[in-house]
This record gives structure tokens, C-alpha cells and sequence, in this order.
């Protein structure tokens, strides 16, 4: 694709005539991407979900931040899945001290934050119409090769840096605090199975609670790529002038569901120019 239909589409994401949405995400296909912890209410956050969304985890420990991004991307590539909601987590092996509680973190918290951002930058390459959510690490008991305030300190460099992503951030670490002594197993890291239920419960009312994305276009090769989660019929419209106001209707999604659908950058008549989702009102 030529850099000048790139441009175009970029303006089109930030300006775009946008049908609006409202009301919470439903029906979705939601990726988890996390260590042990998430690992540990994965199951029980797809059981509690129902049929409001399909949870997925990788099956994966992604570890530090590090190892995360050498295979996030094998990770939400895996299937052939749309991915509507990310869901991601890592830090409690960034904060590890070895061999014991007087040397550093492995990672050191600016690498910490620009492994952050990087992971975010490879889940929107794959999935550019996803809602991005950071959970933050779970608190700990004190231990040998983790200290509590670690936690803490990479917490809120976490939630610094991701601040001007457009990520979202779960805070499953200020819910579960007044509940270590009872959800905390020996190794003052893990959960029992009553506080896997509620890290679940956490994590979906979370994603719950997040309003619905609007519809979301973007580009892929010669291709246009498009997905809504609403009820009502939208259109897709393309201008090789937007200023003057003249559109092409292209074709009009009846259904509403987020369901993607994709054509040719050429159908609208040329390839060079605007394409945007409008409401079906404004014909």
C-alpha cells in the first residue's frame, strides 16, 4: 500500500465520521495474555463469563516483560480469531531478585516500562481494533527473591507509562490486598482456588465495565478491514475528497455484531482516498 493511502487512513482513525456506541462489551473474543497468576483464574473467568464472551488464555507463562514480547506475537496469531479485548499482565518475574532480596530486580523498572509500551505496540500490529486492558501485578507476601514494595514501585511505573497508550488498567491489586491473609497460599505469591475465583470475577466485571468501542477500520495490504460492536446498521463510506463532501456508499452491514468484514481498496472506485464507518442515518 502506498504511504499516501497509509496517511489517509491514519486521518481517517482520528477523524473519521464515527457511528456512536454505548453500553458495555458483549459477545467478544478475549485474549489473555499472563503469568501464573492469570493462568491461575483463566478457566474459572470463562466459566463465571458464560456465554457474554469467549475468554482465551495462551496456555503460555509469559514470564517477565522480556520473554513476553518475543512471543507475544506468535501468541495472538495462534488462531484465526479476531481478537475484540486483549487482557495482559506481567511483573511479578521482572521484580524477581536472585540470587536473594539484595540484588536488583531482574528488570529494571525504565526497561520494565519501555517492554510495556513495546508489548503494546506489537498486540495493535495484530489486532488494531482491540480494547488493550494491563492488569496490574497482584500483591505479595514477603518472600525470599520478591519484595512486597516492588509490587508497588512497578505498579505505578506501569500505570505511568501506559497512561498515554489508551490501555486500560485493572487494578487486581488494590481488590485483592484487603484479602491476602485469606486468599494467599504459603508461597505469599499464589492463590487459592477461592482467590483465583475472585481474581475471575475481578477480570471480567472488569471488562464488563468498559464502554463498547466504536466501529474500527483499518488497513491491511490491499485490503480494508472493518469491525463494530453495535445493534444498529452502519455504513461504509469512501471519498477521494473529504472536504467537499462527497462519498461513495460502499456497502451497508445489516447485522451489527462486530463481525469483521473486509474489501478491496479499489471498490470504492479509487484506491488513493478517505474510507470511514457512518451511521446508516446519514445517507
Amino acid at each position: 500500500m502506498n504511504t499516501n493511502v497509509k496517511c489517509r487512513i491514519l486521518i481517517l482513525l482520528m477523524t473519521g465520521i464515527i457511528l456512536s456506541a454505548s453500553g458495555v462489551l458483549y459477545g467478544d473474543n478475549i485474549l489473555l495474555i499472563g503469568d501464573s497468576i492469570s493462568l491461575g483464574y483463566q478457566y474459572r473467568a470463562q466459566l463465571y463469563a458464560g456465554s457474554r464472551h469467549s475468554i482465551v488464555h495462551t496456555m503460555a507463562n509469559a514470564l517477565h516483560s522480556t520473554y513476553c514480547i518475543s512471543y507475544a506475537e506468535n501468541w495472538l496469531s495462534g488462531t484465526n480469531r479476531v481478537w475484540d479485548v486483549v487482557h495482559f499482565n506481567v511483573g511479578l518475574h521482572d521484580i524477581f531478585r536472585d540470587p536473594d532480596n539484595s540484588a536488583p530486580p531482574r528488570t529494571p523498572v525504565e526497561t520494565y516500562q519501555e517492554n510495556l509500551v513495546k508489548i503494546v505496540n506489537i498486540i495493535r500490529k495484530d489486532s488494531p481494533c482491540a480494547v488493550i486492558v494491563f492488569a496490574l501485578t497482584t500483591p505479595i507476601l514477603p518472600q525470599e527473591g520478591r519484595l512486597p514494595e516492588d509490587v508497588e514501585v512497578y505498579n505505578s511505573a506501569a500505570t505511568n507509562i501506559l497512561a498515554d497508550q489508551n490501555v486500560y488498567i485493572n487494578d487486581l491489586c488494590s481488590l485483592m490486598l484487603p484479602h491476602q491473609d485469606e486468599y494467599h497460599l504459603e508461597d505469599g505469591t499464589h492463590f487459592t482456588p477461592d482467590g483465583n475465583q475472585f481474581n475471575a470475577e475481578n477480570v471480567v466485571n472488569f471488562i464488563d465495565s468498559i464502554p463498547r468501542p466504536k466501529p474500527c477500520l483499518w488497513a491491511d495490504g490491499h485490503w480494508v478491514k472493518y469491525t463494530a460492536k453495535s445493534n444498529d446498521a452502519y455504513n461504509v463510506y469512501f471519498s477521494t475528497n473529504m472536504v467537499a463532501g462527497h462519498c461513495q456508499l460502499i456497502e451497508t452491514n445489516i447485522l451489527g455484531q462486530g463481525e469483521v468484514r473486509s474489501f478491496q481498496m479499489g471498490s470504492g472506485g479509487e484506491s488513493a482516498g478517505w474510507y470511514w464507518i457512518g451511521a446508516t442515518t446519514e445517507d
